[in-house]
């Protein structure tokens, strides 16, 4: 310290050297108790942002959850509402395949039907006639009736195979309608689940990205608050060590007025105190 900063005096009163410990404890009491204050201000403040910082993670956490939970109940519902979309269509397709099937039965008996009563009746009327002829006529005329009885039953063998083979290619070609049908349907239907399945995708890709922009922000709150706690604890720091300079520099100024009372000043509670206030920063 320089002697210029007050200037020497002769002699002091007896009161003020009398004074000056207590004065020095005092003030160094009163600095002691502000330092506290101000960690403790700090300490809560910290405490504070610490539980917010935590709070938010917390919540964050349990949207997250949320989001899984309800991204795993829609997976189970869109299989159900496939399944159950798959049986309805297959119910719906062998209805209607029995349907036509049934439908093409009746139609193809009945022309079968009609059909065979009208050959029958040609044939009966055929075989009358051919009968008659024999009978009319000599053994030529017989060979060449039983020779037309046989043409006749050829024909009607031929006419029923024919029928059978149109029945046949009309039976194939339901067939073959229906099942073209039913794989255009189920393209039809796979394409609309394609559709959806990639809408759906694209929601959930949508809410990741949310997701993942919400955490990068809460980061960055982390990053700054404890960035800002570290200010704080610098400006505290900073203020402690400049309160234990100005007690250190302030006590020799009020007890400079003597040697004696310079002593009594170097030998009062103001270092032990000094000296804890300055173990006590760091704790704080």
């Amino acid at each position: 310290m320089s002697v210029r900063s007050a200037p020497r005096r002769t002699s002091a009163p007896p009161e003020l050297a009398a004074d000056a410990p207590r004065l020095a404890s005092e003030l160094s009491a009163k600095a002691l108790g502000i330092r506290h204050l101000a960690a403790k201000n700090a300490r809560q403040k910290a405490e504070q942002d610490k539980q917010l910082l935590a709070n938010r993670i917390k919540r964050l956490l349990a949207e997250q959850e949320k989001a899984a939970k309800r991204i795993e109940e829609t997976r189970k519902r869109t299989g159900q509402i496939r399944q159950l979309r798959e049986r309805n269509m297959q119910h719906v397709q062998a209805a209607q395949e029995a349907h036509i099937f049934l439908h093409m039965e009746r139609e193809l008996q009945r022309q079968a039907l009609h059909k065979s009563r009208a050959q029958r009746e040609q044939s009966v009327a055929s075989a009358r006639a051919g009968l008659w002829r024999l009978r009319a006529a000599g053994s030529a005329e017989r060979k060449q009736g039983r020779a037309e009885v046989d043409e006749t039953l050829r024909e009607q063998r031929r006419a029923a195979e024919a029928s059978a083979a149109t029945k046949r290619e009309i039976v194939r070609r339901a067939e073959a309608d229906a099942a073209a049908r039913r794989l255009r349907e189920r393209e039809g239907s796979l394409r609309e689940l394609a559709a959806r399945e990639d809408a759906k995708r694209a929601e959930l890709v949508l809410r990741r990205q949310r997701h993942a922009q919400l955490l990068a922000e809460l980061e960055m709150e982390e990053l700054r608050l404890i960035s800002s706690l570290g200010e704080c604890q610098d400006d505290q720091r900073q203020a402690f060590l400049q309160l234990e300079g100005l007690i250190r520099m302030g006590v020799p100024n009020a007890t400079r007025g003597g040697s004696v009372a310079s002593e009594s000043a170097r030998a009062s509670p103001l270092q032990p105190a000094g000296r804890e206030a300055a173990d006590d920063a760091p704790e704080s």
